[in-house]
């Protein structure tokens, strides 16, 4: 093995499924794990944790800052570049029971369906993923045991686990969502950390993963920090 190349790489990100930026984000991952050797943990945040149980209107929030014309028309071009077909949203969800639902995910080993699927069902469908019959919905559309996923969320049971991993993310999240957050292990048992907030374009992932001393798989071709 070369020196400096890295025998392990490990991508943290900080999301919420109410957060258009961590959508596309989540492609961005998509890629980098088509075209690396990566180990990916998601950690949850919440955007707006004042949010009411019921949500907020959109239209409520159209027009002040960040949600002005200008903002949603270049999420929305990125969106499309990205494969997203962004819906007209009219509600902004309260995020928790989805994020309770991805730790119930997460401990049934079907973290990565019901993870893209939540966001498809808010972004693409303009549905309510604070509600826990759009939810159960969800999890029966993809064959997951959608009641225990609701009455998990509905006992309580990874509450205190979900506050743990939110009290790490509001202080990593602090400058922005998503956050990605990258850590490269070395044969010599020393390890190196980076990472930067925004869903970023794609040779940014790159550019670090190169800096990190990451190969890219033979099929990912050039890397761009050879071009």
């Amino acid at each position: 093995m070369e020196q400096g190349e890295a025998i392990s790489v490990q991508v943290t990100v900080v999301s919420d499924y109410v957060c258009p930026w961590c959508f596309i984000g989540l492609t961005r991952v998509e890629q980098l794990e088509r075209d690396y050797d990566i180990e990916v943990e998601w950690a949850p945040y919440e955007l707006r944790p004042n949010t009411p149980p019921e949500g907020i209107a959109f239209e409520r929030l159209r027009g002040r800052p960040p949600y002005t014309d200008d903002y949603l028309v270049n999420i929305r071009v990125l969106a499309d570049a990205a494969g997203i077909e962004m819906a007209d949203r009219t509600l902004v969800p309260n995020s928790l029971p989805s994020l309770k639902a991805a730790e119930w995910a997460r401990e049934k080993g079907v973290f990565s369906q019901l993870h893209r699927a939540m966001f498809k069902a808010y972004f693409e469908e303009s549905r309510d993923i604070g509600d826990l019959d759009v939810l159960r919905e969800i999890a029966t559309g993809l064959g997951l045991d959608a009641d225990d996923m609701v009455a998990s969320v509905q006992s309580g049971r990874y509450d205190d686990r979900l506050e743990e991993k939110l009290e790490w993310s509001r202080v990593a999240g602090q400058g922005g969502v998503p956050r990605f957050v990258f850590k490269a292990t070395y044969a010599d048992g020393s390890t190196k950390r980076a990472g930067f907030a925004g869903a970023q374009d794609y040779v940014l992932f790159q550019q670090f993963m190169h800096k990190l001393g990451a190969k890219p798989r033979s099929s990912a071709g050039a890397d761009p920090g050879e071009r």
